[in-house]
């Protein structure tokens, strides 16, 4: 049980898949769901989460077994050799779709979905080292049926996107201190059907590179 990645120089031509059976290890795993990818400056290295399943190796509610995540993760620095599987995030219950937020040097956050019946909403949980331990956990800041987080800064303000999948939509909310939070899912726009994703910067002249190569697609 794994995931798989390719990589691009430009957006448009990208090499072929690459498997990393990170949950090998744990043959009764049941899943690896929603991988993200963060960049630890500190250490120069990749770190990688994701949601897995192993039944009952963990407390959880009402939930049934087959559905009680826990966040686990590997660190590259190349996407060669990568390390072994750890257990990243366990707040005591189910939690999937997990972020690392810097805030600044030795201040992070941990933007995450409590996967918990009946709550199934966003919190944040904080931590000195990217790694961890992330604990303070926040009440939710999303109502319920919100999963796939992301972030954009601007400035001092953080804006976190996430997808409103009962109503087939997209939400956001803006905050300063990931304690207080203010909805501004009426100010964005997304494009239609778009699920979960990842906010990034590019350059301008790569963005138009992008569009124009999408342009041709489209054409057939």
């Amino acid at each position: 049980m794994g995931f798989g990645y390719v990589r691009s120089e430009d957006l448009i031509h990208w090499s072929e898949q690459k498997y990393v059976p990170v949950m090998a290890h744990e043959p009764t795993t049941v899943n690896v769901w929603a991988p993200e990818l963060y960049y630890d400056d500190t250490k120069e290295q990749y770190i990688i989460l994701w949601a897995s399943t192993i039944p009952f190796r963990f407390k959880r509610g009402i939930e049934e077994e087959r559905n009680n995540h826990r966040m686990f993760y590997t660190t590259t620095r190349d996407f060669e050799t990568f390390s072994e599987t750890l257990l990243f995030f366990n707040p005591g219950y189910s939690v999937i779709d997990a972020i690392i937020v810097k805030r600044a040097p030795g201040d992070y956050v941990l933007v995450f979905k409590d996967n918990t019946r009946p709550n199934r909403n966003l919190k944040a949980a904080f931590s000195v080292n990217p790694l961890g331990p992330y604990t303070d956990s926040t009440e939710a800041f999303t109502q319920k049926f919100t999963e796939g987080p992301t972030e954009l800064r601007l400035e001092e303000t953080w804006l976190i996107y996430y997808d409103m999948y009962r109503a087939g939509t997209f939400g956001a909310a803006k905050t300063t201190d990931f304690r207080t939070f203010t909805d501004v899912s009426d100010q964005i726009e997304i494009p239609e059907g778009h699920k979960h994703g990842t906010i990034f910067t590019v350059s301008e002249s790569m963005f138009e590179r992008v569009q124009e190569e999408a342009a041709r697609l489209s054409d057939g």
